[in-house]
């Protein structure tokens, strides 16, 4: 009987071993692929926004939307191709690709105001009325409040000025690191690591937190114009 014992459990023993073993091999992958797909769903439940830079959009902020629109594009292929649960990568820079529509449409604002002849012209007529200031005492009071309304348009328009140039500089700040995380997904499929996908949502993050303070502070900036888009 003891001899019987032990035949079966040198028979069966490394059976469910292997089994088990088998099992586990499974369950992982299961898990693996569960987190791939809800990654992916997790992505698609956002609505997806197109880079197209719209009428009165500035030049350089069409030429941004362009090639950042270009560098999600290959971002996404890489995702699809690598097989790898970087999901989360895609859904914040869906985010991102939102709060870069708002800078557009504050920049588009902020070009017409800032390129309208009268308000090109206004440093200069400043300049003339300071240099008539004392030519003639009975029109002093009706001078001075042209002065006045005059410096606070030029101050407005160097203001604007300053956020339209710091929004050409951030835009090309995110086309750049755009393509950085390209190649990094790339380099990461690569080798089948996974397990960047956090640092690289992370580098998003802070992408579209830049983009969204730029957005905020053209907000405060329009609002010295009119109303927002």
């Amino acid at each position: 009987m003891v001899g019987l014992l032990l035949h079966l459990l040198v028979v069966f023993v490394p059976v469910a071993v292997l089994a088990y073993a088998l099992l586990a091999g499974l369950t992982l992958f299961d898990e693996g692929e569960a987190r791939r797909v809800l990654a992916r769903e997790r992505a698609r439940s956002l609505p997806r926004v197109e880079l197209i830079p719209g009428d009165g959009v500035p030049p350089r902020i069409a030429e941004a939307l362009r090639d950042a629109a270009a560098e999600e594009a290959k971002i996404e292929r890489a995702i699809e191709q690598s097989k790898l649960p970087y999901g989360e990568v895609s859904a914040e820079i869906n985010v991102l690709v939102r709060e870069t529509g708002r800078v557009a449409q504050k920049a588009a604002v902020i070009y017409a105001y800032v390129s309208d002849p009268d308000v090109q012209e206004a440093p200069e007529r400043l300049a003339r009325l300071r240099r008539e200031s004392g030519s003639r005492p009975a029109a002093a009071d009706a001078r001075k409040l042209a002065l006045d309304a005059l410096e606070a348009q030029v101050k407005i328009q160097r203001e604007l000025e300053d956020q339209l140039e710091r929004s050409y500089a951030e835009l090309d700040h995110l086309v750049a690191s755009l393509g950085v995380i390209h190649g990094q997904i790339v380099k990461m499929s690569v080798v089948e690591d996974a397990a960047v996908q956090d640092d690289l949502a992370g580098q998003v993050r802070d992408l579209r937190q830049r983009v969204t303070s730029l957005a905020d502070g053209m907000t405060d900036a329009v609002a010295h114009v009119g109303p927002t888009s």
